[in-house]
């Protein structure tokens, strides 16, 4: 192929527009990641394309730090992508694709194969912070029940699933995908607020109901899902999660007694339990303080109706 002076010059301009209208990407794959939110400042990120060798101090600090936000794995060797969704310490979601898998896997058989790769050699790390609301937020994606009204326009759908989230105060995220450039708009939503809104193509956006008309408007075919988190606090939300270092899980009796606290006892004092909790003295208050579901009226609330039926109230193992 002969490049012309003007064939170079037409691939500059569209080069250079292409950086100029996109934020840098954090992560390794937008197939792969597209589920996890991007870090909002510069600030917010811990690790950077780092190749690190001991894997289980990493996840030790997290974990007793009880840090919020994702960690991104790429593996040259095993040409993988996994992608972990972390809440105060613990995993909220997680995924992981591979060249050779047909689908992508999630949770625990995920976390099994990302483990494989942060082991390995030829690996590259991301670790970057997020606010607890957007985490939580964002584990609709990976708990929640999904809801599509393919035959309602996208506009009204949208305003009908955003005024039943913010009424009802029930965490979620509403997904937009354009149907000619497969680019995502996701819109998140906590304690009845829009905590945050992410383009793929632009980045984090002003979170109000301007920005997401403007698209609307801009963009009207759009396919719009809602993914809602049926949780009324914090504790419930520490239900569909696991440790990261795997200390978090295990039983207290099982450890050995001593005179000093060990690793295991610390990470079991600092496990998020309801029945432990009810048993110190002010632990009502913390749980009230981290509440952010209060009483549905569920005769004007349709989509959340159904969740009885679901039962996305069920604690997982």
């Amino acid at each position: 192929m002969i490049f012309t002076s003007e064939k170079v010059k037409i691939f500059r301009r569209r080069l250079k527009k292409q950086l100029s209208k996109s934020t840098p990407y954090w992560g390794i794959s937008r197939r792969a990641t597209n589920l996890l939110p991007a870090p909002q400042t510069t600030a917010d990120v811990l690790l950077k394309g780092a190749s690190i060798n001991g894997y289980s101090n990493l996840l030790l600090s997290l974990e007793a730090n009880q840090k919020s936000g994702c960690l991104i794995i790429q593996s040259d060797k095993s040409k993988s992508r996994s992608g972990i969704l972390i809440f105060r310490g613990r995993i909220l979601g997680c995924m992981y694709g591979q060249k050779n898998l047909k689908n992508y896997l999630f949770e625990n058989q995920a976390y099994e194969r990302a483990l494989r790769d942060l082991q390995g050699n030829k690996k590259t790390v991301d670790v970057y912070g997020l606010k607890d609301e957007l985490v939580i937020a964002a584990s609709s994606l990976f708990h929640g029940p999904t809801f599509e009204e393919p035959d309602m326009p996208p506009t009204k759908f949208f305003d009908e699933v955003l005024a039943q989230l913010v009424e009802s105060n029930v965490p979620g995220c509403i997904v937009m995908t354009d149907k000619k450039d497969d680019s995502t708009y996701m819109v998140y939503i906590f304690a009845g607020k829009m905590v945050g809104i992410h383009c793929s193509v632009k980045g984090w956006l002003q979170p109000d109901l301007a920005t997401v008309y403007k698209y609307l408007n801009k963009k009207p075919d759009q396919r719009i899902q809602a993914c809602i988190l049926p949780c009324q606090n914090v504790v419930e939300v520490n239900q569909y999660s696991f440790s990261l270092s795997g200390l978090g899980d295990r039983d207290f009796s099982k450890s050995k007694s001593t005179d000093k606290y060990d690793v295991l006892n610390i990470f079991y004092l600092l496990r998020m339990d309801r029945e432990r909790m009810s048993g110190f003295t002010g632990s009502a208050n913390i749980i009230q303080m981290d509440k952010f579901l209060p009483k549905v009226t569920r005769t004007h609330h349709r989509f959340l109706n159904r969740l009885s039926v679901i039962g996305s109230f069920a604690v997982r193992p």
